[in-house]
């Protein structure tokens, strides 16, 4: 995934600004909502970020 790749429009965050996130603790979309704001606003991306975070998450695991 590249990192500049926008996510959420609204709050402008990226995939990069979700792969921080979940490196400095974020463990959860909730979590990652809180640290960036990502989906709270609208609410159009909340899908995709779910599925953003996941694939992130599984990624670090595998490391």
């Amino acid at each position: 995934m590249k990192a500049h790749k926008l996510i959420c429009n609204c709050c402008n965050v990226t995939v990069g600004r979700i792969a921080k996130a979940i490196q400095e603790g974020a463990r959860s979309v909730e979590e990652v909502q809180a640290k960036t704001k990502a989906g709270t606003c609208c609410g159009k991306c909340r899908d995709h970020l779910r599925g953003v975070v996941e694939a992130l998450l599984e990624e670090q695991l595998e490391k």
